[in-house]
């Protein structure tokens, strides 16, 4: 008898923490989207979320506060990753802060290397690295990482002219594609 009581005191315990669990989650999520929809109000010449540079830099910090916050206190929730994701996006496309991008990026990907947004997560290092940071080595990295790690993802293709052109200028590149071009029209000739 004792041990059905607490069978029944443990089964309760651990209900009465997923409902209140399940009720913190709802919450954050309402908060969430409470401060996504300020910005898209504030963006509604647009009609895009998160399209307009000149948000309130509060705010946006606010935003960002909050996907951490859900990502960190509901760290097993599908949602997670992609608002480590998106926090990552709204640091480097928003606030410049290349760093902390790439620290989002990297946790992202570290903690949920199976989700969708993954690769992703290598792509835009990458891009981080060879565009906004100028650190070739490491976007190379990143760049050939992807390559190993998703051969056949859709963006494999473009990782590896990425990787191909890695320090080339604009012109440079370019003068690579038309002799490319030139050698293939050349050769159905």
């Amino acid at each position: 008898m004792r041990r059905l009581l607490w069978v029944l005191l443990i089964g309760f315990v651990v209900s009465a923490c997923n409902s209140s669990n399940s009720a913190e989650r709802d919450q954050a999520l309402a908060e969430i989207s409470q401060a996504e929809e300020f910005f898209t109000n504030q963006n509604s010449r647009d009609a895009k979320p998160f399209s307009s540079f000149d948000m309130p830099e509060d705010s946006l910090l606010k935003v960002i506060d909050l996907y951490l916050s859900f990502a960190n206190d509901f760290p097993e929730d599908s949602l997670a990753a992609e608002l480590l994701f998106k926090a990552a996006e709204l640091q480097k496309n928003y606030l410049r802060d290349f760093e902390k991008a790439i620290y989002l990026l990297d946790q992202a990907y570290k903690k949920y290397p199976e989700h969708h947004r993954a690769p992703y997560c290598l792509f835009f290092l990458g891009l981080i690295y060879q565009d906004d940071m100028k650190e070739l080595e490491a976007a190379k990295e990143r760049y050939e990482w992807f390559l190993k790690q998703y051969p056949d993802h859709d963006f494999a293709d473009d990782v590896q002219f990425l990787l191909d052109n890695l320090g080339k200028s604009d012109e440079e590149i370019l003068k690579d594609l038309e002799k490319k071009a030139k050698e293939a029209e050349a050769a159905q000739s």
